[in-house]
């Protein structure tokens, strides 16, 4: 059974919503680190994170949607907890990166289920598994900053 257009927005939406929150932490991240080449390649994530949502918004555009970018506080201190509050309060470089961790991993499991249990149409499906796969590079990048 396909999703109404309704459906494939809200999914949309949420996915913009989890990209924003990842962005977010990726700018706090660029401002911590002092490493030169780390600061560009975590740059260089947060620009994926922004061209992301801007596609994902055009395809909500497209179901003639309305796209909602805005990050859910009250659901990103639930998902993140101590880690966030330790991250913005501290300026500990690697708390802060540990938040981009913990963000890529949300988006890793939203992406996955919402690719597994829901029904897009193709050219979507094909938007959300590129994306995915950005994200798990993204997360992969980020582990191995800490070995």
């Amino acid at each position: 059974m396909k999703n109404s257009n309704q459906t494939t927005i809200n999914y949309l939406n949420k996915l913009i919503s989890i990209i924003e929150m990842g962005k977010e932490s990726y700018q706090q991240a660029a401002e911590k680190v002092l490493d030169p080449r780390l600061k560009e390649e975590i740059l260089k994530i947060y620009q994926e994170k922004h061209e992301f949502s801007v596609q994902l918004q055009q395809e909500v555009i497209k179901l003639n949607g309305v796209p909602k970018k805005d990050i859910n506080q009250v659901e990103a201190l639930r998902i993140l907890g101590p880690d966030l509050k330790s991250a913005l309060t501290s300026g500990d470089r690697f708390a802060v990166m540990n938040v981009c961790i913990s963000v890529e991993e949300i988006a890793i499991e939203e992406y996955k289920n919402t690719l597994e249990n829901q029904e897009f149409p193709l050219r979507i499906k094909e938007v959300i598994t590129q994306q995915l796969d950005g994200i798990e590079r993204a997360f992969l990048f980020m582990a191995t900053q800490f070995v």
